[in-house]
Parts: C-alpha cells; structure tokens; sequence
C-alpha cells in the first residue's frame, strides 16, 4: 500500500474518531470519543463501579463496595484505597502505606 493510501486512510479514520461523540454498545455502556477538551467522562455501572475521567486528565475508578483508585492530574498522586481506610499512596514526597 502506498504512503499516500495510508496517510488517506488516516484522515479518513480521523474524520470519523472526530464525528464520533457516542456509541451504546447491547450492555448499555457509552464510549466516547472527539470531545472537547473542557468536558468530562463518568461510566456508571449496575453493579455500583464507576470510572470518571476530569477534564484535566484525573482518573478515579471505585468499585461496587467503595474502594477507589485515583490517578490525580493535578497532584501528580496515585492514590489507592480500601473501604476499611486502608491506602496506599504515590506523591512527589515518596510513597506512603496507611493501615
């Protein structure tokens, strides 16, 4: 295949990312694409587990029973944490263990 197929093909498939804006799949879930910058994304789950993605890039996935994982943009911190206040967690000072 030619490079001038593949880089048309690319542009193509980049349209179609950009028009993209949601898709149900048979189970409900949404998967989203070509949002803008200042939106965010939250998946909510039957079983009560949640992912949420901030504007900035923020990751907070929890489970149905409450313990959470946080990849924090704006602190740099990787946060983890059990339902019994159990957590473990990565900054900029080093790594810190909670029992």
């Amino acid at each position: 295949m030619s490079a001038v197929m593949i880089q048309k093909l690319q542009d193509r498939l980049k349209k179609m990312e950009e028009r993209i804006q949601a898709l149900e799949t048979k189970s409900g879930l949404q998967t989203l694409s070509g949002l803008p910058v200042d939106e965010s994304l939250s998946l909510k789950f039957k079983s009560g587990a949640k992912l949420d993605i901030d504007h900035l890039g923020t990751v907070a996935i929890s489970d149905a029973g409450g313990a959470t994982l946080r990849l924090d943009t704006n602190s740099g911190e990787v946060v983890l944490q059990d339902i019994h206040g159990n957590s473990f967690k990565m900054s900029a000072t080093g790594v810190s263990v909670k029992g």
